[in-house]
């Protein structure tokens, strides 16, 4: 073995920034661990729901679902209408074909004038269209 060559032993060798391999190790464990929280606070977060069914809770999921534009019953589409609060597929469903029954019967005019015309869906009461009035948005007519 030449002089120059040094043998270095787990223990004694070096990763970058000078650190032990073992410092660096730990280190590195450190971040991953740091990272998996961070992904479960910002996406996984668990939810839970208040006393009126909302969902609460500040995971960024249920930010984006909070941000949603209003929705205009008269064009959303199923997937649209079952992510209001309290509209499930069912019910959605049952939108749709009222919306789809009103257009045939009244062809020049919006099947949904008014939020209070929702109450002729199946499923659909004074509570419940009180949930969703904050996510209705109804064209006004022109006058």
């Amino acid at each position: 073995m030449a002089p120059n060559d040094k043998q270095y032993s787990q223990k004694d060798s070096q990763a970058p920034l000078g650190l032990t391999t073992r410092l660096a190790d730990v280190i590195m464990l450190v971040l991953v661990i740091l990272a998996v929280v961070a992904f479960y606070m910002v996406y996984l977060r668990p939810v839970s729901l208040d006393r009126h069914g909302e969902i609460t809770g500040t995971s960024l999921t249920d930010q984006i679902k909070f941000y949603q534009p209003k929705l205009d019953p008269n064009t959303a589409s199923l997937d649209q209408l079952v992510d209001l609060p309290g509209i499930g597929p069912v019910k959605a469903r049952a939108i749709v074909e009222l919306r789809q029954t009103l257009q045939k019967a009244r062809p020049t005019t919006q099947p949904f004038n008014r939020l209070e015309d929702l109450l002729e869906v199946r499923g659909i009461g004074p509570k419940l269209l009180a949930k969703i009035k904050p996510h209705i948005d109804l064209p006004t007519e022109p006058d």
